[in-house]
C-alpha cells in the first residue's frame, strides 16, 4: 500500500506533482505479509476499517498514522 500526502498549499496531488518542488509531498510504502496474528489483522482493519478507496483514482478518506504507528 502507498500513502501519499501533499504540502496543505497545494490543493490536489496532481497539483504539488507540477510544481516541481523536491519537498511537494511524500509517499510511504507499506508492505503486509499475510498472517494469522491477531494484532498484525486489527492494524489492516484500523487502516483500511470504514474507509472507502475511489475506483479509477485510489484515493481514500484520511488516516490518522500516529494512533496507529
Amino acid at each position: 500500500m502507498h500513502i501519499v500526502d501533499y504540502k496543505a498549499k497545494f490543493n490536489s496531488v496532481a497539483h504539488a506533482i507540477s510544481s516541481n518542488e523536491s519537498d511537494a509531498l511524500a509517499v510511504l510504502g507499506i508492505v503486509f505479509e499475510e498472517s494469522d496474528d491477531a494484532e498484525s489483522s486489527d492494524l489492516v482493519t484500523e487502516l483500511l476499517e470504514g474507509r472507502v478507496v475511489e475506483e479509477g483514482n485510489g484515493t481514500m478518506e484520511p488516516v490518522d498514522l500516529p494512533k496507529i504507528l
